[in-house]
């Protein structure tokens, strides 16, 4: 039987996910969230936020509980600490909680609450 979450793999139009990042003290700073039903939209919104940074890549928000999940997420990172994350955003010129946040990444829903957005 075909199961509706085939998105944990990753779609033809985006490159492979980068290595996930370890699931214990690591943050990242995202810079767009995609719905996975969008692989299209996922990889037209990271070629465009590319060029902000060598380490700009994606993961799928199902594989960690701290995410929001049913998205692709387009982010920097990693890093050891969210203050280190959230100092990303203002290094990429991205201050608007809209444009950049620091986000826990975890097999725990309620680091989400953890989340440090830049105003």
């Amino acid at each position: 039987a075909t199961t509706s979450r085939a998105a944990t793999t990753a779609p033809a139009t985006l490159p492979p996910a980068a290595p996930p990042p370890a699931s214990s003290g690591t943050w990242i700073t995202v810079l767009a969230s995609i719905g996975n039903d969008d692989p299209v939209g996922a990889q037209e919104k990271l070629d465009e936020l590319s060029g902000l940074s060598a380490g700009v890549t994606w993961l799928d928000s199902d594989a960690y509980a701290s995410l929001a999940p049913g998205l692709y997420v387009i982010y920097d990172g990693p890093y050891s600490s969210g203050g280190e994350a959230l100092a990303r955003c203002y290094a990429l010129g991205r201050s608007t909680r809209n444009l950049c946040f620091a986000a826990p990444v975890s097999q725990d829903s309620d680091d989400r609450n953890l989340r440090l957005y830049p105003d």
